[in-house]
């Protein structure tokens, strides 16, 4: 059964693959038709875990609830970087900051 907010992830998803390659990448944990958000490290950058939830659709379609935390053996280790609700353009625009290292 596909939960609300499953086929607005699985666009982000696809458009996150489109935008810096699927090889750029790598997900953590399962993502399918009953999941409505997702998690992911990108290669090179695993300092940072990064997460997406539309909270089982209530937010407006096409609006995610975006989360970065910090994921490696420092104090800082938990630590949340950015919390923000965005769209897919904002998202993108996080993540490309995040691999060219405007974002450390």
């Amino acid at each position: 059964m596909q939960v609300p907010g499953n086929a607005s992830t699985a666009n982000l998803l696809h458009s996150l693959e489109i935008a810096i390659g699927a090889d750029s990448f790598r997900l953590i944990g399962e993502f399918g038709s009953s999941f409505d958000a997702f998690g992911f490290c990108i290669i090179g950058r695993e300092r940072y875990l990064f997460s997406i939830s539309t909270h089982a659709g209530e937010l407006p379609h096409g609006n995610y609830e975006f989360q970065i935390s910090i994921t490696d053996e420092t104090l800082e280790n938990g630590k949340i970087v950015l919390l923000e609700c965005v769209d897919a353009e904002r998202f993108l625009v996080i993540v490309k900051e995040v691999i060219s290292g405007n974002i450390s």
